[in-house]
């Protein structure tokens, strides 16, 4: 027998192989990122457990590497008994992250029932959005605008590795107003190594 264990890689307790990753039943995407939810299985999760509404509880799923586990969701002898609160996915091993809202997440996927902590990306709360290591640098400015560069090299971009970051937005605060935000338009980084932005009106 192959001897198999989880991988940082794969998420959600899933294996690595030569082609990716094995996701435990429950779970797809190319790391194991994505929970079926509720009643489905399979490859994809394109199976139905049940066209009633006992959905996959009393269901067990033999498959090679994760040997015979309760669907995402439930635990126990006969698979009956749903997921304490903290707990989700297969077998109810995986924990629901640290940086919810609350100390619950979704039984089937890990995603946060009431949001993530500041900065952390919903729905299961466990990447950080990323971030500009050095900030833009003023190149110039008069009384009624800001000129400014941002720096997208990939050594300047800190958080998590597996979010790709594909657009941008400056949001600032002008003195006359502290208590209000305001914000440019949304705009997709591209390939570019540096932007200048032009921040007027001021």
């Amino acid at each position: 027998m192959e001897s198999i264990s989880p991988s940082s890689v794969c998420a959600n307790g899933g294996f690595s192989n030569k082609n990716g990753c094995t996701c435990p039943p429950g779970f797809k995407g190319n790391t194991c990122e994505h929970g079926c939810g509720p009643n489905k299985f399979g490859v994809d999760c394109t199976g139905i457990c049940s066209m009633r509404q006992t959905q996959c509880r009393q269901m067990m799923f033999c498959t090679k590497g994760f040997g015979c586990k309760c669907p995402a969701g439930y635990i126990g002898d006969d698979c009956s008994t749903e997921c304490t609160s903290g707990t989700y996915g297969v077998n109810c091993k995986q924990l629901c992250s640290e940086r919810c809202n609350s100390t619950s997440c979704d039984a089937y996927t890990g995603a946060c029932n009431t949001g993530c902590a500041s900065s952390y990306i919903a729905p299961d709360c466990k990447e950080k959005y990323p971030w500009l290591k050095s900030p833009p640098q003023l190149e110039s400015s008069d009384f009624k605008s800001l000129k400014l560069k941002i720096d997208f090299n990939s050594e300047n971009i800190q958080g998590s590795r597996n979010v790709n970051s594909v657009y941008y937005q400056i949001i600032f605060k002008t003195t006359s107003n502290e208590s209000e935000f305001k914000q440019l338009e949304l705009k997709e980084i591209r390939q570019q190594n540096s932007v200048i932005e032009i921040i007027d009106n001021l």
